[in-house]
């Protein structure tokens, strides 16, 4: 994050008695949080930030993966209008994920509720693809 470092998200993990520690060499900032969802930090466009946790790993096979994002996209539905989050495929096209964007002028408070409303999201998420 310090090629365009976030102020919110830098106040946060200060707040927090947290550091940046060692990037990824995609520039993201990795965090885990609750021992358990590890939650990408990556420079988005404008100086905005980007939420992002990988929740499935889609299967192989064509007709199970369609199976699987049918069962996604059909929860995603029920959460668009209530819920900053956005469901997304991997680049590659292996895994669905979830992001969320924070805005460039995002302060502490505001980077700490999207974080928890993250996390939480993530939570709700991960327990229905464990039906999957």
């Amino acid at each position: 994050m310090r090629e365009q470092e976030h102020a919110g998200l830098t106040a946060y993990l200060r707040r927090n008695g947290m550091d940046q520690g060692s990037q990824r060499s995609d520039g993201a900032l990795v965090l885990i949080f609750d021992g358990q969802y590890r939650i990408y930090f990556r420079p988005a466009p404008k100086g905005a930030l980007a939420l992002e946790t990988r929740l499935l790993p889609l299967d192989p096979e064509r007709a199970a993966a369609d199976r699987q994002l049918a069962l996604a996209l059909d929860f995603a539905m029920s959460r668009i209008v209530a819920h900053a989050q956005a469901l997304v495929l991997s680049g590659p096209g292996t895994a669905l994920m979830l992001q969320q964007v924070i805005g460039a002028d995002a302060d502490q408070a505001v980077v700490e509720g999207a974080l928890e409303d993250f996390v939480n999201a993530v939570a709700s998420w991960q327990s229905v693809m464990a039906t999957f």
